[in-house]
């Protein structure tokens, strides 16, 4: 996969280098990648929510 190249952001187009061998991200692996980021971040709450709650409790007096 590859990455980078010409982007343009807010009607400016910049050049970037380019990143990895291989063909363009198509729109589907953007999806993954878009799903793969959510699932991680509802992870990382959870483990905080029980890493918190499990703290609250050891620390009752």
């Amino acid at each position: 996969m590859t990455l980078g190249g010409t982007n343009v952001y807010e009607g400016r187009t910049e050049e970037r280098p380019t990143m990895g061998d291989g063909p363009r991200p198509q729109v589907e692996d953007v999806r993954r990648a878009v799903r793969l980021t959510r699932s991680v971040g509802l992870a990382a709450a959870g483990v905080a929510v029980v890493t918190a709650w499990a703290l609250r409790r050891l620390t009752r007096p």
